[in-house]
């Protein structure tokens, strides 16, 4: 047998390759693949549990979890918002920008921008959870301060 005959595709392959070429095969391989996609899925919901285990703030963790802050609560009455700790999904693609929940609309103002992760759509996701207080809330956006990483 030579090099090249070597290198031929088999009956079983050219079977496998005619189911995946049609019509059905591809849909089968993309519902492996939403499968697979979506097991895999960071879902943005707070699992409280293991927020509480590994974190040295679990004092303000408890009381994130117990007020529920969220960006529009936090506009709505800037004086209950000011010095609680929330847990939020910032999105922060680049220096001096950074959205809650990563929408634009809701602008955050980062007291220590180089504390808080950068991230990107090309890097892995929108947004990462972090624990944070709120500082101020001003005309531009809610001011925060961070704690940690979630």
């Amino acid at each position: 047998m030579t090099a090249v005959g070597a290198l031929k595709p088999g009956p079983r392959t050219r079977r496998l390759a005619a189911v995946l070429c049609s019509r059905w095969g591809f849909a089968a391989a993309s519902l492996l693949f939403f499968c697979f996609y979506a097991a895999n899925m960071e879902w943005r919901q707070v699992d409280w549990a293991s927020l509480f285990a590994s974190s040295p703030n679990g004092d303000a963790l408890a009381e994130a979890k117990r007020l529920g802050l969220s960006y529009e609560a936090a506009l709505a009455d800037p004086s209950a918002a000011i010095g609680k700790p929330v847990v939020w999904c910032v999105d922060h693609p680049a220096r001096g920008y950074a959205y809650a929940g990563g929408k634009p609309s809701q602008p955050l103002i980062l007291q220590d921008p180089s504390a808080f992760p950068t991230n990107s759509p090309t890097t892995g996701g929108r947004c990462d959870r972090v624990l944070a207080v709120v500082t101020a809330v001003e005309k531009g956006g809610v001011s925060i301060r961070f704690l940690e990483r979630r």
